[in-house]
């Protein structure tokens, strides 16, 4: 069976205040389903990829106190604060001295009996005894205290809290009202389908997302680059390069860009989004190799 995460809505700080609701912090890693069994366990991406073995240093079996299981966590390096930093986990290869920690917030399945459609916090209970915490592997900590977690958030200048209401059942692969991301900032994965070349090897790249079904050109985002991330984005993107836009209104879009296949996402910070569907101030934040394309809509 192919587990899917259950995905969030966005919400404001509105939601911060719910009764019957705990509040996580949100983390920045990547989100996978670990498949737990006798042997060993499997880390799979929201893409549906295996990325166990890029992980060698995740020994965390025997700190799994069942037989099979399937947990639903985030991947994330820490960073001298003790803060996950998505910039770490991203540039690992690079740097096999960090370690990866799998921090666990939910348990969909324990010795093959799945616990979807049970409430929320008889999951949590199962999940406390089920993971020892250890440095590789923890539980998430929650609170009913969403104010004041908020504010412990945006004082470490973390992404924000998740909302949970403590009754809510696991719905795989759909955003329901039983979980609400409240985020410091806004963001959004975009489709990089082009990019330019007026002052740098890369000057801006070219966005796009999915409306109504077809590809869409959003816009440009020219800032939130540094040298060594124009570098990385250029050797990644050039092979990429087509002669025709895969985006249906390349006419509205700049005679200069340099069209690519769609295939990589990056997470853009913005303050909104405009009637004609352009994000205004947008700035680069990272790639997000743990999305697909086609999750990019407006």
């Amino acid at each position: 069976m192919n587990y899917n995460p259950m995905l969030c809505k966005i919400g404001t700080t509105k939601d911060l205040a719910h009764e019957e609701t705990i509040y996580e912090p949100k983390l920045d890693g990547y989100r996978v389903v670990c498949h737990v069994t006798p042997d060993g366990f499997t880390l799979i991406t929201r893409n549906g990829n295996d990325i166990t073995a890029d992980f060698p240093e995740l020994d965390i079996r025997k700190k799994i106190k069942v037989r099979t299981a399937i947990l639903d966590g985030e991947l994330v390096v820490y960073n001298k604060k003790h803060n996950p930093d998505f910039n770490l986990i991203q540039n690992k290869k690079n740097n096999p001295k960090l370690k990866v920690t799998l921090v666990v917030f939910d348990i969909l399945s324990k010795n093959n009996k799945s616990l979807m459609k049970k409430e929320l916090m008889t999951r949590k209970q199962i999940l406390d005894q089920t993971v020892v915490d250890s440095a590789r592997v923890e539980k998430i900590v929650f609170t009913i205290h969403g104010k004041e977690l908020w504010q412990l958030m945006h004082k470490q200048k973390l992404e924000g809290v998740i909302a949970k209401k403590m009754h809510g059942h696991y719905v795989m692969n759909k955003r329901t009202d039983s979980w609400i991301k409240i985020k410091f900032s806004q963001t959004f994965d975009a489709i990089i389908v082009g990019f330019t070349q007026e002052k740098r090897t890369i000057s801006a790249l070219a966005l796009g997302a999915y409306y109504r079904g077809k590809l869409r050109y959003i816009g440009k985002v020219g800032t939130g680059f540094n040298e060594l991330s124009i570098t990385q984005l250029y050797k990644l993107l050039k092979p990429l390069e087509i002669e025709k836009p895969k985006v249906y209104n390349a006419d509205e879009a700049p005679s200069s860009i340099m069209w690519i296949k769609p295939t990589q996402v990056a997470e853009i910070k913005y303050l909104e989004v405009t009637k004609d569907y352009r994000l205004r101030a947008p700035v680069f934040l990272h790639l997000r190799t743990d999305k697909k394309p086609k999750d990019c809509t407006i």
